[in-house]
C-alpha cells in the first residue's frame, strides 16, 4: 500500500503529514536511541540506492509545542538536486515499507537543510508590485475571509535553494493553525491565484504560535548601564516591581508652544511600562503613579547573581591569585545591589490601539513616556566596530514605500545595523486559543485590529546566520538612520544576503 505522502513544501518530502515548518527537535535519550541504530542502518542503505548524498540522518522528536513524544521523526537533511523530485519521494515509499515489515511508525522526512532557518531574505528597496497598496489588502481580505489564526503576512526577497546567489519574491504568511488542512486545501491556492499575473512571486506558508515577549538582557550592554549613573540609549528598563522589562530608546525634550517649560522624557513602547491600564488610551493621568526603573529590577538581579556566579568561581581557585579580580567584582556587585533604579514616572502612554493614516491603513499606536528626574541621560550611539561613536541629534521624516539602511541600540541584542524594507507586514497579536478547525480573529475587549508595520532585516556577514536585527526585550529601542546613508538600489538590495526578522518596536 502507498504511503501517505506530504510534499506541500518544496524542497521537503515526508510521511505521513508533517508539522509545517519551522518545527521544534529534541534528540532521542542515549537508550532509547540504540534501539534505532540497526533500524537506521537499513535507511541508509536506502538511502544509498537512491544516491541521496550528501546527507545526515537522525531519529528525533520532531514538533511544535504538543507533547514531543508523540512526533517521533527519521530525518535527513539532504542538498536538493535536479533528480530529487523524483528520488527524495521514492525513497521516503521504500523507507516506510520497511518500517511497516518491522511494525514501527515513526514519521519520515526528508528536507534540504536550508529550510531549517538558514535561508537567507532580503528587504525591498522599492514597492515594485504595489504590494503595500493593492495585494496585500488584496491578500488579507482572502485570509480573513476563511478565517483562522494568521499572525503575519509579510513580503520579502527569499534566497532560492537551487541557485546560489539568486532569490525570489516571496509571501510569507505565518499561522498558528498552519496544520489546519484548511490553509492547503483553500488559502493558499487563493492566494496564488490572486498573484497569478506575477509568476516569479512564491507563496509559503509558516508555523508561528505566537510573536515572543522575553529574552535575555545583552550582558555588555546591562553592565554599561551599572558603570553610571546616566541612563544610556538603549538602555534595560520596566515598570517598578515587575518582571517584565523592554528598551528605554532615548531620551528628548517637550517643549511648550510658547517655549517656556521644559521637560525631559524617556521613550519606549507602551506595552513594556503600562499594558496594564484599562482603555483604549490615550492615558495622560494615572490613579497610581507608574514608577520606572532602568535597568530594570529583573535584570539588575540576573546581573547580580551573575556577578555572585564569578566571585564564587574565583575564590575556588584559592591556589592562583585572583585577589584583585576578586575584589573587582565584589566591588561591582555591591555598586549593583546599591544601584537606584529608579528614573521617574510615566507622563503620557499611548494604549494599544491602532490609527488610520491619510490612506486609511491602520497603523499601530504603542508609545511611552517617563518623566525623567534626578538623574541624566546620553545621546550618544555606542555601536560596534561598522557603526562607531554616533551622535544622535534630531528627527527624521522617510516614506513608507522606500528602505531605509538603520541602526538601533536595544536591551537584548545591543548595537545592530540593517534595513527597513519598503514592503509593509500585517500582523495580529491576539488570536483566539488554539483549537482544531478555522478560528476567527479576536475583536473584543483587549484586542485590536490587524496592523501595518515593517520588516526589519540584519545587515551581516555571511559567516553570521542566526542573529537578527531585533529581537523581544527590544521593544522601545530608537530606529535610527543616518540622512547621508539612507537608500540602497533595487539591484543591490536583491544582492545583499541578509536574514529577515518580522516585528516592530
Amino acid at each position: 500500500m502507498a504511503a501517505v505522502m506530504d510534499t506541500r513544501t518544496k524542497y521537503r518530502v515526508g510521511s505521513p503529514i508533517l508539522p509545517t515548518l519551522p518545527v521544534n527537535t529534541k534528540p532521542l535519550s542515549f537508550s532509547a536511541k540504540l534501539l534505532w541504530n540497526i533500524h537506521l542502518e537499513r535507511i541508509e542503505e536506502i538511502l544509498d540506492r537512491n544516491e541521496i548524498t550528501p546527507r545526515s540522518t537522525d531519529v528525533e522528536y520532531r514538533f511544535h509545542n504538543e507533547i514531543h513524544d508523540k512526533h517521533i521523526t527519521i530525518r535527513t537533511q539532504a542538498d536538493f538536486k535536479p533528480e530529487s523530485d523524483i528520488t527524495w519521494p521514492k525513497a521516503v515509499q521504500q523507507i516506510r515499507e520497511y518500517l511497516n515489515k518491522e511494525n514501527i511508525h515513526p514519521a519520515i522526512e526528508i528536507l534540504a537543510g536550508a529550510l531549517e532557518g538558514y535561508l537567507r531574505h532580503y528587504p525591498f528597496a522599492t514597492d515594485i508590485y504595489q504590494w503595500n497598496k493593492v495585494l496585500l489588502p488584496d491578500i488579507y481580505t482572502i485570509i480573513d475571509g476563511y478565517g483562522g489564526e494568521w499572525i503575519c503576512i509579510d513580503m520579502v526577497y527569499r534566497e532560492n535553494i537551487e541557485v546560489i546567489g539568486n532569490s525570489q519574491p516571496t509571501i510569507l504568511i505565518s499561522a498558528r493553525d498552519a496544520d489546519e488542512q484548511h490553509w492547503w486545501d483553500d488559502i493558499l491556492p487563493a492566494v496564488r491565484h490572486r498573484v497569478a499575473q506575477f509568476p516569479e512571486i512564491q507563496v509559503e506558508l509558516l508555523y508561528l504560535d505566537e510573536v515572543r515577549l522575553a529574552a535575555a538582557a545583552n550582558s555588555t550592554s546591562l553592565a554599561d548601564s551599572f558603570m553610571t549613573s546616566a541612563i544610556l540609549l538603549g538602555a534595560s528598563c520596566g515598570r517598578s516591581g515587575d518582571v517584565e522589562t523592554g528598551t528605554l530608546g532615548g531620551t528628548m525634550r517637550l517643549q511648550k508652544l510658547d517655549g517656556t517649560d521644559e521637560l525631559r522624557v524617556g521613550i519606549t513602547n507602551h506595552h513594556v511600562l503600562a499594558k496594564e491600564l484599562e482603555g483604549e488610551g490615550p492615558f495622560t493621568k494615572f490613579a497610581d503613579p507608574i514608577k520606572v526603573d532602568s535597568p530594570s529590577r529583573s535584570d539588575r538581579d540576573a546581573y547580580v547573581a551573575d556577578l555572585k556566579d564569578r566571585v564564587s568561581f574565583f575564590k575556588n581557585y584559592s591556589s592562583c591569585n585572583f585577589e584583585t579580580t576578586v575584589q573587582e567584582l565584589e566591588e561591582a556587585l555591591k555598586f549593583a545591589e546599591n544601584f537606584d533604579l529608579n528614573v521617574g514616572e510615566v507622563f503620557a502612554s499611548s494604549g494599544i490601539r491602532s490609527v488610520p493614516n491619510k490612506h486609511e491603513e491602520e497603523y499601530a499606536m504603542d508609545w511611552c513616556l517617563t518623566r525623567i528626574e534626578g538623574r541624566p541621560a546620553s545621546n550618544i550611539f555606542h555601536g560596534n566596530t561598522s557603526i562607531g561613536v554616533r551622535e544622535v541629534t534630531g528627527y527624521c521624516s522617510i516614506y513608507p514605500d522606500k528602505a531605509y539602511r538603520v541602526f538601533k541600540k536595544g536591551r537584548t541584542t545591543g548595537a545592530t545595523i540593517g534595513w527597513i524594507s519598503a514592503t509593509q507586514s500585517a500582523q495580529q497579536v491576539r488570536v483566539l486559543e488554539p483549537k482544531h478547525g478555522v478560528t476567527v480573529a479576536q475583536r473584543g475587549p483587549g484586542g485590536i485590529p490587524p496592523f501595518r508595520c515593517h520588516a526589519m532585516i540584519l545587515d551581516q556577514p555571511e559567516v553570521d546566520r542566526v542573529s537578527d536585527f531585533i529581537w523581544p526585550g527590544d521593544s522601545g529601542s530608537l530606529i535610527l538612520l543616518n540622512p547621508q546613508d539612507t537608500t540602497i538600489a533595487e539591484k543591490k538590495m536583491r544582492n545583499e544576503r541578509q536574514r529577515f526578522r518580522r516585528g516592530s518596536c
